[in-house]
């Protein structure tokens, strides 16, 4: 069988791999568990169902399930919709910010992109809610900025620069409960991009909250008008 106990040594093989149990008194406790982990399971696809027959499926098996079915197309096309009005509305605002600053870009960065996908393509995903699109995008882009400024000041630590402004982003989005992966880019954005973005300092912050609040005001009117679903999930 491809679970052997052996109660004296302590050992314990399943499916050819060799495990100690540091702790012999419970080995017995810890072997049912296993058979119980590895006993498999009846169930019913949706094509079985018709026929009335069952397959077994083992809970540990790595075998990939099966992918969703395409969007229709109706719901693309929505989508698309959704992310052009998006996308021309934070122009637009663009525009006006930098007709009365005199600055090429102000809220247009190339995340927003990303994030439009997320909140049009999939607006009841966690990673779509507004605090965690406009959390995401002030704290990376504020992180960015800092990193811009206190580590790629030193030639030597400048190389690394890019990936403390990216890792940091990630946890301080994770920590803060707003995780948002396109935002990763917006605090990289902070190190790497163009004069604009480090000229601004830690205004980069509130430029790139600024357009995600513009994204989010979109996909709230595209999303429940005409789309016809809920959104946001939660604020």
């Amino acid at each position: 069988s491809p679970l052997n106990i052996n109660i004296p040594s302590c050992s314990v093989n399943i499916y050819g791999y060799p495990f100690i149990n540091p702790l012999p008194f419970k080995t017995a406790s810890y072997s049912s568990k296993l058979e119980a982990l590895n006993e498999p399971v009846s169930t019913k696809t949706t094509d079985e169902d018709k026929n009335g027959k069952e397959s077994t499926v083992s809970p540990n098996s790595l075998s990939p399930g099966k992918a969703p079915p395409r969007e229709p197309l109706s719901a693309v096309a929505m989508t698309g919709f959704g992310t052009f009005v998006g996308m021309c509305s934070l122009i637009a605002v663009d525009m006006s910010f930098c007709t009365n600053t005199g600055k090429e870009v102000v809220v247009l960065i190339a995340p927003m992109a990303a994030s439009a996908a997320l909140i049009f393509g999939a607006p009841v995903a966690p990673v779509s809610q507004p605090r965690n699109v406009i959390g995401g995008h002030f704290i990376s882009a504020t992180f960015g900025a800092l990193t811009y400024k206190l580590i790629c000041a030193y030639p030597l630590l400048k190389p690394a620069g890019s990936a403390i402004a990216a890792t940091g982003s990630v946890v301080l989005m994770m920590l803060a409960g707003c995780f948002h992966p396109p935002s990763a880019a917006t605090g990289l954005l902070g190190v790497l991009g163009p004069d604009w973005v480090k000229e601004s300092g830690l205004m980069y912050g509130v430029q790139a909250a600024t357009g995600a609040s513009v994204m989010v005001v979109s996909g709230l009117v595209i999303n429940n008008l005409l789309q016809g679903k809920k959104y946001p999930t939660y604020w």
